[in-house]
């Protein structure tokens, strides 16, 4: 058959028939069956037209009145088809119903749809060809008509296509084929009625409704997050509500964060975050400890606080149809926490105990001394569980003086992934967490920039004498922040030494036996870093694991690594930081970390690329940038041997 010509301008026509009601259609040229559009187009089709929960029935029938009834539907036959969409309307909704129904149209040009539209859409269209295999005339019609389209009868190749449809495929064929200038556009009218709009008005009609389409998005939706479909809110009280609508699993993960932890701690509250992060979860001053962790187990799901490097806070995890009642709890956990002194004095003891469980581990010994003297004079030197002493004496005021220092509404921001609508999230929010305002006199403690320190001027060592039958010893250095382009080259030169499959585990375990454990390490602070190797060695070979340490960090140095490490190494942090975020829960904190570092909502797309973009050459220069020979740190942990000090601290030229 010829080809029929590109339509270059677009068509509007009207017809009187003897009828009483006018029909309005509109119709775009689209593709055959045998096209890898066809099944996208079918989705598409759904998601505008199929259905009371589709966007025009919503848009044009329940929210704007404008249409009695309206359908989309997908003509793919074997040759190109068309893209048609049916309304029944009154005469004189006629012109804002075109437009109407052109911007749903153009708006999937314009932004990503919603995934549960995905997934209803593909569970409809798979719904509607089981149901027509019950009868034998669905079945005789499907194996035919396949047969006449594709030449082969079975609709399964088809239906695997439409499961693989992505959030993309629909933004990507709708460019393609809903162009304004290719537009079909007919009404149907009882005779003698006017309202119809004329031909001469339809070249400005689409184009308020492409511009309009562009528009269309809410305001709250962050169209280049890494992670899909999140919105971001921010309440007249400062805080920063961050929602992901993920329906695939009836799940939802919380996170509330607050600026602080080890960073805003000194020598005499050292300790005080992991105290708090303990006492957040035991009762608010509404519900008794007892109370609190029976609402929670009524719901089959978990509320507990935390404390890290830079930040603390709340994180609850829940069946999403617990939603509202998990943010009420998080709401009274954040906002009112009671702190009350019989249960500090029952958390005390615990963390008393983890203390001297500290000093039983060779490796938490060694990590503590070692970010001691790298870090020194900055927080990041202090121990991450906190002091004996700070722990000894904090009580349940200064636990909550503390508190609401940092726990204010304009410092928090709350994330919350999983099967829930942001627009729903955001009136709970409100409802719980609108109200809050911080506890008047009380100054945040953080330091919003603290002075980054130097690499110590000479190699120190540090030997702590234990009677095991091991010895571990770290070896590391100062690195660069979050925010340092440094971090990624170094990440890879971390994941090139660590691991089953790096150069460590092949050389000094395999080859030469010489490690019970080894790895490298890497830690990015808001201030500094810390880049290093350690191993875990029998007292007799630990002279040679210290100098097959020292030759594995000037062979980085001195020599590129291979392509095939960096390859390697690129693959497993891509893969180990997609991993990471399969769970609500850490998507929460990932996008809670995000906003409340600085680091952009599209992190993860530029963490990838900027990963997959490191080359050999810079991670020779950040090796030889970082890797300083002669201002280092080295702590010797176990086994030192005979008549070795319980402590000693060298400085060596």
């Amino acid at each position: 058959l010829p080809r029929e010509p590109t339509r270059q301008n677009p068509e509007l026509f009207t017809v009187e028939g003897d009828i009483f009601q006018p029909h309005m259609m509109l119709a775009l040229p689209i593709s055959s069956f045998d096209n890898p559009d066809a099944p996208v187009l079918d989705i598409i089709a759904h998601i505008l037209g199929q259905g009371e929960s589709s966007r025009l029935y919503r848009s044009l029938r329940d929210r704007r009145g404008l249409v009695f009834n309206v359908h989309a539907s997908a003509f793919t036959p074997q040759d190109p088809g068309l893209f048609e969409i049916s309304a029944v309307l009154d005469a004189a909704n006629m012109v804002p119903a075109l437009e109407a129904a052109l911007e749903e149209i153009f708006a999937l040009k314009y932004h990503p749809v919603d995934e549960q539209e995905l997934v209803r859409a593909k569970r409809n269209l798979e719904s509607d060809f089981v149901f027509s295999l019950e009868q034998v005339e669905g079945m005789a019609r499907v194996l035919g008509s396949f047969e006449f389209m594709t030449g082969d009868p079975r609709e399964d190749d088809y239906l695997q296509k439409v499961q693989a449809v992505t959030m993309d495929d629909v933004m990507q064929v709708a460019r393609r084929y809903f162009i304004g200038e290719r537009l079909t556009a007919g009404f149907l009218l009882p005779r003698g009625v006017d309202g119809a709009p004329a031909a001469g008005d339809l070249a400005g009609i689409l184009e308020r409704a492409e511009q309009a389409a562009k528009e269309s998005t809410p305001a709250s939706l962050v169209a280049d997050s890494y992670l899909s479909n999140l919105h971001r809110f921010v309440l007249p009280n400062g805080l920063v509500l961050l929602v992901r609508e993920e329906p695939s699993v009836p799940t939802v993960g919380i996170r509330a964060v607050f600026p602080g932890g080890l960073r805003a701690e000194s020598l005499e509250t050292n300790g005080a975050f992991s105290f708090i992060a303990e006492m957040l979860g035991k009762g608010t001053e509404k519900l008794s400890a007892r109370r609190f962790a029976d609402r929670v187990a009524d719901m089959a799901g978990t509320v507990a606080g935390f404390s890290g490097k830079n930040t603390f806070g709340v994180k609850a995890d829940f069946l999403s149809r617990f939603t509202e009642e998990a943010l009420e709890l998080v709401a009274q956990t954040v906002i009112s926490p009671a702190f009350l002194a019989e249960e500090v004095e029952k958390v005390r003891p615990e963390l008393l105990a983890q203390l001297k469980q500290q000093e039983d581990s060779l490796t938490s010994l060694g990590f503590r001394e070692f970010n001691r003297l790298l870090f020194d004079g900055h927080p990041y030197g202090l121990n991450t569980p906190g002091s004996v002493e700070a722990i000894g004496s904090l009580s349940a005021e200064d636990l909550k003086r503390i508190y609401h220092a940092q726990g204010r509404p304009d410092r928090m921001v709350l994330a919350v992934s999983g099967a829930v609508q942001a627009e729903e999230v955001q009136r709970w929010v409100e409802k719980y967490f609108g109200d809050w305002k911080a506890v008047a006199g009380k100054k945040a403690e953080t330091q919003e920039e603290i002075l980054a320190p130097e690499p110590p001027a000479a190699a120190r060592q540090f030997s702590i004498s234990r009677e095991k039958e091991q010895v571990h010893i770290i070896i590391g250095f100062l690195s660069s922040t979050l925010r340092d382009p440094d971090r990624y080259p170094l990440e890879v030169l971390d994941t090139v030494l660590s691991g089953q499959s790096g150069r460590l585990f092949a050389d000094l375990r395999d080859r030469q036996s010489l490690a019970y454990s080894l790895s490298s390490f890497s830690f990015f602070g808001l201030d500094t870093g810390s880049f290093g190797i350690y191993i875990g060695t029998s007292p007799d070979k630990q002279e040679q694991a210290r100098a097959e340490l020292w030759k594995q960090l000037h062979l980085v140095r001195n020599e590129p690594i291979s392509a095939e490490e960096l390859q390697r190494a690129q693959n497993i942090l891509v893969g180990h930081y997609e991993l990471g975020l399969q769970t609500r829960g850490n998507q929460a904190l990932d996008l809670a970390l995000n906003e409340t570092y600085g680091l952009g909502h599209d992190f993860g797309n530029r963490y990838i690329e900027r990963i997959r973009a490191v080359t050999v050459e810079e991670v020779q220069a950040v090796a030889q940038r970082y890797i300083l020979p002669e201002r280092y740190v080295l702590v010797t942990v176990g086994a030192t041997g005979a008549g070795a000090p319980g402590r000693q601290e060298q400085k060596t030229p």
